[in-house]
Parts: C-alpha cells; sequence; structure tokens
C-alpha cells in the first residue's frame, strides 16, 4: 500500500496556514512535510504558467537533488510531478507519526480535492477560512510588497475582479482566492463530513490554543503529548519595507529573490529583515472593506448555505 499523507492543510492563502503549519510540526506525533507546498496533488497548475522568476528558483532549488538528500536546507515551495520524489518527502517520517502536507494551491485548484480523495479517501482536510475582504488586503498587502502591484487597492480590486478563471502562477489571484463556495465544494463533494476540518481564522486568532486543540484531536494526536503555547510560538508576521524605495532599488524578479535567497545562506535575512522591515502598520479603510464585501457578499451567502454555518462576523 502507497504511504500517502494523512492530512492536508489545504488553504486558504493569507489566513494563518504558514504558522498553523509550524504549530503541527511542533508536535511530536506529527511529521509534516520538509517542504512546505510540494503541490503534488494540483495537476491542473501547470510549471510553463508560471512567472520567469519563479521558474528560475524553481531551478535553482534543484528540487529531485535536494529530496534526494538530507532535505536539510530550507525549501519553501515546488510543484511536483513525480510520485517517487513527492512521497520520499514523508521517508523520514516514524511509523506512529501522522503526517501531513500543506499547500494552499489545493484550494484554488479544480483537480486536487479528487486527486487527494483517490490517493487516501480517509484523508483529513483542513480549511482556514478569513474574512475574503480582508484576505484580499492581505494577498493584495504582499503583491505590492513584492512589487508586481503600483496601484492603490480599491484601483487594483476593480480591475482583477473582472478577470473570469483567472490562473495560477500567471495572474494575480487576491480577488479570486476569496470565492470560497466552489473552492470548498469540491472537497464537500467527494469527502465526507467527519473528513473536513473547517477553521474561521477569526476563531484562529482570538482563541489559537483551543482552535489548535481542535485541530490535534481532528488528526488524531494527544493533547497531552505537547505545550500548545510552544508550538504556537512562530508567526508569519507581514512586514512593510521602512526604506520607501526598496522595491525600486530591487525591482521584481529574479534578481530580488536570489538577493533574498544570499541573505538565507549567509544568515543575514533576520538581521536585514529587522533593519530594513517594520511590522505591518497598513489598515484596511472602511471604503475599501464595504467595496470589497459588496463583491463577497453573495459568495459568503452561498458558502453559509453550503456549510451550514453562521458567517455574520463577516458581514459587519
Amino acid at each position: 500500500m502507497i504511504n500517502y499523507p494523512d492530512f492536508f492543510l489545504v488553504g486558504a492563502a493569507k489566513a494563518g496556514t504558514t504558522a498553523l503549519q509550524q504549530a503541527l510540526d511542533a508536535h511530536p506525533s506529527i511529521y509534516m512535510s520538509p517542504l512546505k507546498e510540494p503541490n503534488f496533488f494540483c495537476d491542473d497548475i501547470l510549471t510553463s504558467n508560471l512567472r520567469a522568476d519563479v521558474k528560475e528558483k524553481l531551478a535553482e532549488d534543484d528540487i529531485e537533488n535536494w529530496i534526494n538528500s538530507d532535505m536539510k536546507s530550507p525549501r519553501w515551495r515546488a510543484y511536483l510531478r513525480d510520485k517517487d520524489l513527492y512521497l520520499k518527502l514523508f521517508n523520514q517520517a516514524s511509523t506512529t507519526q501522522k503526517r501531513g502536507e500543506a499547500s494552499v494551491s489545493y484550494l484554488y485548484s479544480k483537480t486536487a480535492a479528487q486527486n487527494i480523495y483517490n490517493a487516501n479517501p480517509n484523508a483529513k482536510i483542513i480549511i482556514v477560512l478569513r474574512n475574503p475582504a480582508e484576505r484580499a488586503f492581505s494577498h493584495f498587502g504582499m503583491e505590492q510588497r513584492m512589487g508586481w502591484i503600483n496601484s492603490d487597492f480599491n484601483l487594483a480590486f476593480e480591475k482583477y475582479k473582472e478577470i473570469k478563471n483567472p490562473i495560477w502562477g500567471r495572474d494575480l489571484l487576491f480577488v479570486a482566492s476569496g470565492l470560497y463556495t466552489e473552492q470548498i465544494r469540491r472537497y464537500t463533494d467527494v469527502f465526507q463530513k467527519d473528513n473536513l476540518c473547517i477553521i474561521l481564522y477569526d476563531e484562529f486568532k482570538q482563541s489559537p490554543e483551543n482552535t489548535l486543540a481542535k485541530i490535534y484531536t481532528f488528526i488524531g494526536v494527544d493533547l497531552n503529548d505537547v505545550d500548545l503555547s510552544v508550538a504556537l510560538r512562530k508567526s508569519n508576521e507581514a512586514r512593510d519595507n521602512k526604506i520607501e524605495a526598496l522595491n525600486v532599488l530591487i525591482p521584481p524578479g529574479a534578481f530580488k529573490l536570489k538577493v533574498r535567497r544570499f541573505l538565507h545562506k549567509t544568515r543575514l535575512h533576520k538581521t536585514m529583515k529587522n533593519l530594513l522591515t517594520n511590522p505591518s502598520t497598513n489598515i484596511m479603510s472602511d471604503d475599501d472593506r464595504t467595496m470589497a464585501l459588496n463583491f463577497y457578499k453573495d459568495d459568503i451567502k452561498n458558502l453559509e448555505h453550503l456549510l451550514n454555518i453562521d458567517l455574520s462576523i463577516w458581514k459587519k
């Protein structure tokens, strides 16, 4: 029998998935893929559609050689299509550990849900959902910091909401990723209800220890084996440039990625990050929130019906 992972954290993007992935990895009875986002099951996402700088970074990572070595140096993302390579990610897991991985593309992908089910129909699926307007604003901020968007949120949102069926890797998805209903329906169509754990980002933020305890129980690991406060110590904090011209001096593309990789290799990354950036203080205006929520309101209503939950907290 092929031993595919026991559980999957499938998204949504910019909804605390990195912090949750790190908290899951802290449990001794859980083995998370050392490659954070293998993207193996989203075979509808074509590497040919990825931006040139992303393709160059993937080539530099040489994932096949990395997987066949000790997998100690950090690797963030790949688009694995070789089953044997993918399964090797979990070779170091013990027989008593629950194996998992986190690829946020699996929520947006139209094929990932069925592919995961075909591989392991008993897999546990974890989905974290954030207020779609706030999620879009956070995602927009990341794209803006990377230099891919130069306009303000309102103008960018109005532009990108008109793009029908945007392509992962080619188009900016900060609007489309928040249309949750059809994305989640792909999972409810194939998995049993007991195999799905829907977490609201607001719950995770307000009561992280209770939320993490719920997820541990869902996965099937003992809560007494880990200190929840220690598991939640790490976070993935968005940051703004202290030097406003930084993104101009280092434009988006392969060179910027090479600079970041060099800093990681020389262990200067945290020092430079603290020197050149501050925690993000960019706050969504009431007008922007209203504009975005008006766009998402029908989808929120459909999601409430699909999941039989009350999402009034998102409508304020």
